[in-house]
């Protein structure tokens, strides 16, 4: 009947309508989660860009810490089809933006990545390197009630449930200084303490020398020649005599466990691992510093007592690169 065919003809067109419009919002749900997938994927890569624009800067001040007094030493930066740009100043807490007294300042760092924009803010606490009494970029370990450590420690971690330590402790990125090496070893070679005469105190390869005294330079390459890396042991009723070679440099390319009675004033340099163990009953006090790259344990007796003077200016003048400590945090992450 003609009704029923209208009828019909009209359910059809309905049923297409419908059709039609679900199809649209499923395209148009599908088109929106695509979108918001690569507005994410572009806002996580101009978060990079300003990640990167951050290291740059800290180079720039590790370099020389006073740059950040002139915007040109931080220029706009591209990376990946992006670019950061970056405004370095003081904290003002002195109320002067020109100057900087208390050697903290702040670096933004604003990246982009085609219409996605993030902000790092991050701030940064300079402290001199000849002020701490242990640098390790890593694991500072504190075992023993017994441990005395008078002076500012800097670690990526410190674990100190005993709470002994007399002075700052700062967690978080570390950079360690630079050793002037042919400097340190022309002195090793030259010394004639410790018992080793014109041998000198330049050693290579495997160590098994067991040291009467700790005077001068001493420069133990357990990696020299290829070799593979071997730990060095110090152990016995040692120490630093009064005289020639005090203050003493120890430089230890390789692991190093101290152990027994072992007085040591001076500059302990360690590229691995350091322990500085004296649960046989001994005392090991050490006068100055350790800087380590790798982890640092400290059980037993030990005291580790920051000296200023055990650091001598003309061993000073031969650590470089990396002239200051820096320990930053982020203020704030936005869009």
């Amino acid at each position: 009947m003609p009704g029923e065919k209208g009828v019909s003809l009209l359910i059809v067109i309905i049923v297409i309508i419908l059709f039609s419009l679900f199809g649209y919002i499923s395209l148009s749900m599908l088109s929106t989660g695509t979108r918001r997938a690569i507005d994410y994927l572009n806002s996580e890569k101009a978060f990079h860009i300003a990640e990167a624009g951050i290291q740059i800067a800290l180079r720039k001040l590790r370099d020389n810490w006073d740059n950040w007094k002139n915007p040109n030493n931080f220029p706009s930066g591209y990376l990946d089809e992006g670019r950061f740009d970056l405004s370095v100043y003081d904290d003002e807490d002195d109320l002067d933006p020109n100057f900087d007294s208390n050697n903290c300042i702040i670096i933004e760092s604003a990246g982009s990545y085609k219409q996605a924009k993030r902000k790092i803010k991050v701030y940064v606490d300079r402290k001199g390197l000849f002020d701490s009494a242990i640098c390790s970029n890593n694991l500072v370990n504190i075992k023993s009630n017994a441990v005395e450590i008078n002076g500012n420690v800097f670690a990526f971690t410190i674990s100190d449930p005993h709470n002994c330590i007399n002075g700052e402790k700062n967690e978080g990125n570390t950079f360690l200084p630079e050793l002037d090496l042919n400097w340190f070893r022309a002195q090793a070679q030259a010394n004639p303490l410790n018992g080793r005469g014109a041998s000198g105190n330049y050693f290579t390869g495997k160590f098994d020398y067991n040291f009467p005294s700790l005077n001068g330079v001493i420069y133990i390459d357990t990696y020299a020649g290829g070799n593979t890396q071997h730990d060095v042991k110090i152990s016995g009723n040692i120490i630093t005599e009064p005289g020639e070679g005090n203050p003493a440099v120890l430089i230890v390319n390789g692991d190093l466990k101290i152990t027994g009675t072992v007085q040591f004033n001076g500059l302990i340099y360690v590229t691995g691992e350091v322990m500085t163990d004296s649960d046989i009953g001994g005392n090991v006090e050490i006068s100055g510093m350790i800087i380590s790259n790798g982890s640092l344990d400290v059980f037993g007796n030990a005291g580790i007592d920051y000296k200023e003077e055990a650091i001598p200016d003309t061993v000073k003048q031969h650590i470089y690169g990396f002239p200051n400590i820096f320990n930053f945090k982020e203020i704030s992450v936005g869009g």
